[in-house]
């Protein structure tokens, strides 16, 4: 590995890793006392100054158990080192790291300027990080091992392991976890406010913004805080952000900025901050366009293209393919920030979430609070030490083939999981027609373009009364054709019932609110786990409308129910359960 040309004076610092997977211990081949000697070659460097640490670290389940350190050694070659520990099982590797300045003179212009690594034989694996351009790639069998040891060093309900797919690496209960219970918690490593809800609530802790926000004071006039701490936290975050907010404003194509804003933030942060930090985004999985789809690969390589010339030049990738690769990733692994209500009100990225698997019936849920993800266990069983931890991807009240399609498009796998693999009983109700009613696959096709036109009509509709008027009606209709052609709880009623309740809220019908959550509930009942966020959102709006018709006690009863479920799935703690309680 050879280092850029250096100018007169100027310093590098370049840090090696060298790994070795030194052996297998078990009960019956070693003893109590074991003994680590290792040499490596000398290496070809021009520095004297080489500063060396070595690490003897236990693998073994993907534990990272750091077992010996060295002291810093000062030393031109690699050292010579012994290590003396008590281990009976694992599986060991040693790490080697030097770091050193190399002086260059005006002098050494004939000199070879490249700073070689340390030599072992074929059998070692190297990788050079060269601090200066920070354009370090983390080896991504190296990140596979470290990641997850570092980002769930402090959660003690969650170990990683590793299967044959389609498990793969996986989050595991590492004792009895109990219904209820945070597993775990974890801040972003990029965020932005969506843009519906942009001047509605703070750009840094997405709380609202009230009515003396904090503007920007860069040439975006589009980031809003809701204090100066807030401003002052998120302005490194914000840099670039607001020089491609700036030139999309003065192109007059601001609108609609979520994904570049991500970018900006993503690639603002990759450039600035140490090579490590990056480490788990970059380990992540790039889904359809990592796995031979010529066709998401095609499509990420041209996005790649447009945010690199939008980007401030500091943050741009030269090489746009790996670029395509990130923007594969962050599509892959992003997650949409919902609060009770269901309202997506950013969107973030997540890198430790994605090594909790997915379940189209899972035993946990990821809510959130402010920026934090928080993943707590819904079954009401728990999941036993071992046990898979996972999450769902995609709607769970859909057919197999609506899920399935879902998560391919979108995540770029397909499913296996146990309820894909053996559907329960109560499955069947998704996609059955009713009693006596002639199968007509055009027919449920064009109703399905139906109740995706119907939710666009909402969507367009916002504020104004007679389009949503408008829209009620039709949905109303087709929910009447709906229910005279399929199951009563088949996954089109269902998606239908929820747009006509959000509908009927916006224009102060209650009683038909109150009527649908209450058939809803019936829905949720056969197809939802018990503690499902969604149970909980439409025990409010029924509590909602209660309130309004001036039935205390109906409005008593769904928000105990809504309650209920909020205490699981959310935690005791968080901001809408102490709303309800109120």
């Amino acid at each position: 590995m050879s280092s850029s040309s250096m100018a007169s004076g100027t310093s590098v610092s370049t840090a090696y890793q060298v790994h070795l997977p030194l052996c297998v211990l078990t009960n019956n081949n070693i003893a109590d006392d074991v003994q680590v000697d290792v040499v490596l070659d000398e290496p070809t460097s021009n520095s004297d100054h080489n500063v060396w640490t070595v690490q003897v670290v236990d693998v073994h389940n993907n534990k990272n158990t750091r077992l010996w350190t060295s002291p810093s050694i000062s030393s031109k070659v690699p050292p010579a080192v012994s290590a003396k520990f008590k281990k009976k099982k694992g599986i060991l590797e040693v790490t080697y790291t030097v770091s050193h300045e190399n002086e260059k003179n005006d002098d050494d212009d004939d000199d070879d300027d490249s700073a070689a690594a340390p030599t072992a034989g074929a059998e070692f694996e190297l990788h050079a990080e060269d601090k200066n351009k920070n354009q370090t790639q983390i080896p991504e069998n190296r990140a596979n091992m470290d990641m997850p040891h570092a980002l769930f060093r402090d959660a003690p309900y969650v170990r990683i392991e590793s299967a044959p797919p389609p498990y793969g690496r996986h989050a595991v209960a590492t004792q009895d976890v109990k219904v209820g219970t945070e597993v775990f918690s974890s801040l972003p490593y990029a965020a932005v406010i969506s843009d519906k809800y942009a001047d509605k609530l703070c750009h840094a802790c997405f709380a609202p913004l009230g009515s003396t926000p904090r503007l920007c004071a860069g040439g975006c006039a589009f980031a809003a805080y809701c204090s100066t701490e807030c401003a002052a936290n998120d302005a490194a975050d914000h840099k670039h952000e607001c020089t491609l907010l700036a030139a999309l404003k003065a192109a007059n194509q601001a609108a609609g900025s979520r994904g570049l804003r991500l970018f900006a933030r993503v690639l603002n942060k990759r450039a600035r901050e140490p090579a490590e930090a990056f480490a788990a985004v970059a380990a992540l999985d790039e889904g359809a366009s990592g796995s031979g789809d010529e066709a998401e690969r095609a499509r990420f390589l041209g996005m790649a293209g447009a945010v690199n010339k939008l980007v401030p030049p500091a943050s741009r990738m030269d090489d746009v393919a790996e670029l395509a690769r990130l923007i594969a990733k962050v599509h892959n692994n992003l997650h949409g920030v919902s609060n009770m209500r269901g309202e997506q009100v950013a969107h973030a990225l997540y890198p430790s979430a994605s090594f909790f698997n997915h379940s189209c019936w899972p035993s946990c849920v990821v809510g959130f609070s402010g920026r934090a993800l928080r993943v707590h266990c819904i079954d009401p069983n728990g999941v036993a030490a071992g046990g898979i931890l996972s999450i769902a991807y995609t709607e769970v009240y859909a057919s197999e083939p609506v899920r399935a399609q879902n998560l391919l498009e979108k995540k770029g796998f397909r499913c296996a999981c146990d309820r894909c693999k053996s559907p329960r009983d109560a499955d069947v109700s998704l996609t059955a027609w009713a009693t006596g009613a002639p199968v007509d696959e055009r027919r449920e096709a064009r109703m399905r373009e139906d109740a995706r036109n119907a939710l666009i009509h909402y969507q367009r509709a916002g504020g104004d009364v007679d389009a949503l008027e408008t829209c009620r009606a039709r949905t109303a209709s087709l929910l009447s054709r709906l229910e005279a052609t399929f199951d009563l709880h088949h996954e089109l009623c269902h998606e239908c019932r929820f747009l006509l309740m959000d509908l009927c809220r916006d224009l102060g019908r209650h009683k038909d609110v109150v009527r649908l959550t209450r058939n809803l509930a019936s829905d949720h009942d056969m197809h939802l786990p018990k503690y499902h966020p969604t149970c909980a959102l439409t025990s409010y709006r029924e509590a909602e409308s209660c309130t309004s018709l001036g039935d205390k006690g109906g409005s008593l009863k769904a928000y105990e129910g809504c309650l209920s479920v909020l205490k699981v799935c959310y935690g005791v703690d968080h901001a809408d359960v102490v709303e309800v309680q109120k």
